[in-house]
């Protein structure tokens, strides 16, 4: 017998004997009739980042609960009155007074009311003398903004969004400047006259209408 003759006798053996090991191994349950298919990294790079956005989505979006807002002066908001378009308004300002003007109805008192009680505040003066059943929506368009001053580069207000952290705030408004204490970071929250020291605190949330001092070192 050749060689060519013993590697073909060779290669068809093992074939067989692979072939027998793959049907013993299957039909003892070592091995499925069906893999599951193999995930690439890329492929696992995706699936994990998806769960991470829905874990933050879910479980620390700040503000999340709307009912708990009171409007303010500076604070924008959309009014919808079903079914009567005419009498609905686009980014109302809340002004100075802390009220808004509405089709009808005129000046309307809404500064420290939530958005459950404004509605309900609408609907009733809508109800004397002007419509039937009217049904309100109030939604937030803008809101109003947070102050930032002392040692940045550009203070002045900014429009809030949230999610708005004290080292975001800080960074939108160009940053420390050379003069600015990291030990001097005041926040007075909107409301009250009390100024906190925040230093430590860099990562906490602020909300519309705080605001935020950046004091000077003495060094």
């Amino acid at each position: 017998m050749n060689t060519e003759k013993l590697v073909k006798s060779f290669l068809y053996r093992n074939s067989l004997l692979e072939m027998t090991m793959l049907i013993l191994l299957t039909t003892s349950g070592l091995v499925t009739a069906e893999e599951k298919p193999e995930i690439t990294p890329d492929e696992q790079g995706v699936e994990q980042s998806e769960v991470v956005t829905n874990a933050v989505v879910s479980d620390d979006v700040p503000n999340k609960n709307i009912s708990s807002y009171r409007l303010g002066s500076g604070d924008f908001i959309n009014l919808t009155v079903y079914g009567e378009d005419e009498l609905s308004v686009k980014k109302a300002r809340v002004n100075d007074i802390g009220e808004v003007t509405i089709p009808l109805i005129g000046k309307v008192k809404v500064e420290n009311h939530s958005i459950a009680e404004v509605e309900s505040l609408i609907e009733e003066k809508f109800l004397d003398g002007y419509l039937k059943h009217p049904q309100i929506s109030i939604t937030i368009a803008e809101y109003r903004p947070v102050f930032i001053s002392g040692e940045v580069k550009d203070p002045g207000s900014y429009p809030y969004v949230e999610g708005l952290t004290i080292r975001q705030a800080i960074t939108i408004a160009g940053g420390f400047t050379d003069k600015a204490s990291m030990r001097k970071i005041k926040l007075v929250k909107e409301g009250t006259a009390k100024e906190q020291n925040v230093a430590e605190q860099l990562d906490m949330f602020i909300e519309p209408g705080d605001v935020l001092t950046i004091g000077e070192s003495l060094f």
